[in-house]
């Protein structure tokens, strides 16, 4: 019996010198019924070049090129592309294990109730030689099923990167497409946005579907200003989202999502911003939570930090 089709999308921004191993990473999959969107977000490298050349071998891929825009505006032109039942991510710099596709597929086909499944992932130095020393990364304890716990882990971080999941196409109804509004932790909202909808989310842990994730230093994780900024503007959505919503109260999930918002924004501007701003911040800390002696360390830190020039 032939798998459904698979939609793998892969946006990329100057990222040429990478892409082809993520697409030939793709193109490697033993779930061989895929297509695989290419997505370049106005890229000046020679993304279009890789890209044309995947497209001329193998009539799979498609290549679709649009102004910049950013990260979550290239997925989403991507997702308005698609034709299958499943959905994978991929970015450009990124790699899936040959088996990884089919192994999702697998649980989602044998489990009608469960909407995505994600796995571990790993990264590695540089260049794919490093792969074998590659080490795992541990957001935090993985999660599965649905409702306020899985609510609760996504207030605290996000619990897997991007392309850890493959996931029902139904989403795009469902929950529509990224907020183009983030410049980054666009996927973390787009996560916690399925979960508040009841999505069922699967945590599979399987030594041939985990991914990697490539650190070469000019990965979007990498810029802590941005990444915070970010952190900020999803503590924010959540609010917005729970104080919206029609299911039960969700008054300590509130609370925990308000301090985290209030640990971002204090050390936002301790590093960047206005430092007596911060310790304002740090002092409302410790007056709604009481966390006197973390939140002093923190600061401090930040502080540190921001002297000798680190951040």
């Amino acid at each position: 019996m032939e798998s459904p089709l698979i939609s793998i999308i892969v946006p990329c921004y100057n990222y040429g010198l990478w892409l082809p191993e993520a697409l030939n990473s793709a193109r490697s999959q033993t779930c061989r019924n895929w297509e695989c969107i290419i997505v370049d977000d106005g890229s000046t490298d020679n993304t279009q070049e890789v890209a044309e050349g995947f497209v001329n071998l193998d009539s799979r891929f498609r290549y679709l090129r649009q102004d910049n825009k950013g990260l979550a505006s290239a997925r989403n032109t991507g997702l308005r592309a698609i034709k299958g039942k499943y959905i994978q991510l991929l970015d450009a710099d990124d790699l899936l294990p040959a088996d990884k596709i089919e192994k999702h597929v697998s649980v989602l086909e044998a489990n009608p109730d469960i909407d995505l499944v994600y796995g571990r992932v790993y990264v590695f130095e540089r260049y794919t030689a490093a792969i074998p020393d590659a080490k795992e990364i541990v957001l935090q304890v993985k999660q599965s099923g649905t409702g306020v716990k899985l609510l609760e882990a996504l207030i605290e971080d996000n619990i897997f990167l991007v392309h850890c999941a493959l996931f029902k196409a139904s989403f795009i109804r469902d929950i529509g497409f990224f907020d183009e509004g983030m410049i980054t932790c666009e996927d973390w909202n787009y996560w916690f946005r399925c979960a508040l909808a009841g999505k069922n989310f699967l945590f599979f842990d399987d030594e041939k579907s985990k991914v990697y994730v490539r650190s070469h230093g000019n990965n979007m994780s990498a810029n802590r200003k941005k990444m915070w900024t970010g952190k900020i503007y999803f503590h924010t959505e959540v609010a917005n989202m729970l104080n919206n919503s029609d299911l039960p109260d969700f008054g300590p999930t509130e609370m925990r999502n308000k301090q985290l918002m209030l640990i971002q924004k204090t050390r936002f501007e301790l590093a960047y911003g206005n430092i007596a701003v911060g310790m304002t911040s740090a002092m409302k800390i410790v007056f709604l939570f009481g966390d006197f002696l973390p939140t002093f360390r923190d600061s401090l830190y930040w502080i540190r930090e921001r002297i000798l020039k680190k951040v």
